[in-house]
């Protein structure tokens, strides 16, 4: 991928600043963001273009689209777990606001565009219970999403698959994506980095999680993910649609056993305590990624362990 004019919508969030960061080298990159999670400071040493913009309420400037060759939208308002089941329908009216915008913008042009969905787009059903069987990309149908992210994209997803016209698009469903620059944010963040983050705090901040700790998730480094989120757009040259593929590791761990993990990496000495705010609904998420190791022949390579050195 050179020489092209790139648009990344969420272009300084975690994912977006990293991605941008690769393409920047040999393409000429423009990020959209509106800095409510992304950082300037994440992208101030990229060479691109940035625009401070609201999808959710404001166009995309039409002299941004007349340039562009491949967009790659990330744009959402993301948080974790708590913050999805406490903003329900903030998050699905926002994250619905900015696909609509998008998609729009771009439907009549013949650009490539990579759309970032999510493994929350699976049934609740099949991941009420422990050691559930890894998620295959046919298993989002019949629809039964958790949280309300998840009906936004798979509601998104569904639109593109009507779509017929000039755009070829790529959708890839991240699965558990970590890495540095991701938000430390104790009430907002992912899980890894607040415990990190909480790892370093302490003892003035407690090393704790907030649910039992026996709820099973996947997690896949971000040079992986970014490996695999510009390789299917790639394949794009050659196909007018690839996907829906799951993007991620095909391994898991228990939350209290991260934690663990977490802790003997950063200082084996601390107290671990388990702090049961939440009920978790979500018992066993990660996905099966044969599909796209088959189809493209993308796999994640970093372990969890060697993710998290790179990080701390």
């Amino acid at each position: 991928m050179m020489n092209n004019n790139i648009l990344i919508t969420g272009g300084a969030g975690f994912i977006g600043s990293h991605l941008a960061e690769r393409l920047a080298e040999n393409n000429n990159v423009c990020i959209l963001d509106n800095f409510s999670r992304g950082k300037k400071s994440d992208i101030d040493h990229i060479d691109c273009a940035v625009v401070d913009i609201d999808l959710a309420s404001k166009d995309i400037p039409q002299n941004i689209i007349d340039r562009t060759q491949i967009v790659f939208h990330l744009a959402s308002s993301v948080g974790s777990y708590k913050f999805y089941q406490d903003n329900p329908l903030e998050v699905l009216k926002t994250n619905t606001n900015i696909d609509w915008n998008v998609f729009n913008s771009f439907e009549s042009r013949p650009i490539k565009l990579f759309y970032a969905s999510s493994s929350h787009i699976y049934p609740a059903s099949l991941q009420a219970e422990i050691d559930s069987a890894p998620l295959k990309e046919c298993d989002a149908f019949p629809c039964d999403p958790s949280l309300s992210y998840g009906w936004n994209k798979i509601s998104s997803e569904k639109y593109l698959s009507y779509y017929s016209g000039p755009m070829k698009i790529a959708i890839g469903r991240y699965n558990g994506i970590y890495g540095p620059r991701q938000s430390l944010d104790l009430k907002r963040g992912s899980i890894i980095p607040v415990l990190i983050e909480r790892a370093r705090r302490y003892p003035e901040e407690p090393y704790r999680i907030i649910s039992k700790g026996l709820e099973e998730r996947s997690f896949c480094y971000i040079d992986d993910a970014i490996d695999a989120t510009i390789k299917m757009t790639e394949e794009l040259s050659s196909s007018n649609s690839i996907g829906p593929l799951n993007i991620g590791k095909q391994e898991k761990i228990s939350i209290k056993d991260l934690a663990i993990l977490i802790k003997d990496i950063i200082n084996p000495d601390m107290e671990f305590t388990i702090d049961e705010q939440i009920q978790a609904n979500i018992m066993c998420q990660w996905c099966d990624c044969s599909r796209i190791k088959r189809e493209i022949g993308w796999e994640a390579t970093t372990s969890l362990k060697e993710g998290i050195k790179k990080i701390v």
